[in-house]
């Protein structure tokens, strides 16, 4: 027995984005023999036809944003950090207001490790009095040693930022990013700078403040990490909570 075509006022079974489920529908528009649009008769809502087809599960985009929110915390927060502790650095040996421990840049008394044997102290220190600077120690040097050690992982965390919130293409973040990079080539250049001129005070104060931004526009890229990371799994609860697509 053939089946008879719908018409205009039968009831059919399709399913409403409203109700979310397959309801009872009445058929509204057609043309020639397709049913077009349909009005559910639980909501009384029009929407097109759809066949009683259940859509499938909504996917959870938010979640890979949430990946690439924490994979960037993970880079900013240590890197900001480390700033801070460059910083802290920094001070302790500007308090000491005594010379620069080590007079050459990029190495360190001609060595890229500095030998700090008590002969070799011994040595740097009668070279440091023919030309009237004070003395200094293992552990001067090596405090400036450690200073130097930091700024190469500020500069690996900052690049490596900079390269992944371009990856990602998240904005604003992308702009902070750039702002972050040529922060620290600028920090790095004026770190040589410092020790080639001896520590002149200009630019000794202009690396300082340079520092300090580097340091709030880390905390500002941690608070845009975490707010990012914050809004995707809301919206990724919300998903899960309403998974349908309308």
């Amino acid at each position: 027995m053939q089946q008879r075509r719908p018409r205009l006022g039968d009831v059919l079974d399709d399913y409403c984005p409203r109700e979310r489920r397959v309801t009872n529908h009445v058929v509204v528009a057609m043309i020639e023999d397709q049913v077009k649009q349909t009005r559910c008769t639980t909501c009384d809502g029009d929407h097109d036809y759809k066949q009683a087809r259940t859509p499938s599960p909504r996917k959870a985009k938010p979640v890979a944003a949430i990946q690439d929110g924490k994979l960037l915390r993970t880079i900013a927060l240590p890197t900001t950090v480390l700033i801070y502790v460059q910083h802290a650095l920094g001070a302790t040996m500007r308090h000491q207001h005594r010379d620069l421990s080590i007079t050459d840049f990029p190495t360190a008394y001609g060595q890229w490790i500095p030998d700090t044997s008590p002969a070799a102290i011994a040595a740097i220190n009668a070279a440091r009095d023919r030309i009237g600077m004070s003395d200094v120690s293992a552990a001067q040097i090596w405090l400036q040693m450690l200073h130097r050690f930091g700024a190469v992982l500020v500069a690996i965390g900052v690049i490596w930022f900079f390269l992944s919130a371009h990856r990602e293409k998240i904005s604003p973040l992308r702009g902070l990013s750039i702002a972050w990079l040529i922060g620290v080539f600028v920090q790095i250049a004026l770190g040589a700078w410092t020790i080639w001129s001896n520590k002149a005070a200009d630019v000794a104060t202009t690396h300082v403040a340079v520092g300090a931004t580097m340091l709030g526009l880390g905390a500002i890229i941690c608070a845009f990490c975490f707010h990012r990371t914050e809004r995707s799994v809301s919206q990724t609860q919300q998903l899960r909570s309403d998974p349908a697509i309308v």
